[in-house]
């Protein structure tokens, strides 16, 4: 408790000390309060949650779908946002009319992030690759 250094500074009374100490130890206990009271909390979501039953549409099957369909698919993905930024400046460069600037710059960097976002991917995927094949065995 920080009492004694109150108590050895010569410009605080014994009186201020004491009601000083006497705060210092309600706030102490209405904080084992607070705590006592949300260990409580918990234990008691901890009951509900392990006596709910156990339901399997919470995790999502992935039926047939490998990594290598996935990180396809990705791939088509930034592909098409790359085709469809492409095709967006063209009809801006051309003067196609209800073709904003905006959108061609919004579409732009969409398709500039999410290649970004691909070939960090890669660049994880080949060093996880270039790791596990220096492993020794």
């Amino acid at each position: 408790m920080e009492l004694a250094p109150l108590l050895l500074t010569p410009h605080y009374p014994l009186s201020e000390c004491q009601k000083i100490a006497g705060r210092q130890r309600e706030q102490t206990m209405s904080q084992g309060i607070e705590f006592n009271r949300m260990m409580l909390d918990m234990r008691a979501m901890q009951m509900d949650a392990m006596a709910a039953p156990k339901s399997t549409s919470a995790v999502p099957e992935m039926a047939g779908s490998s990594f290598s369909d996935l990180l396809g698919q990705a791939v088509n993905k930034v592909n098409d946002t790359q085709q469809a930024s492409t095709q967006l400046a063209n009809a801006f460069e051309i003067g196609k009319s209800g073709v904003d600037l905006t959108d061609v710059m919004i579409s732009s960097q969409k398709a500039s992030v999410s290649f970004q976002a691909l070939t960090q991917v890669r660049n994880k995927l080949v060093q996880a690759y270039q790791d596990i094949m220096q492993m020794p065995v």
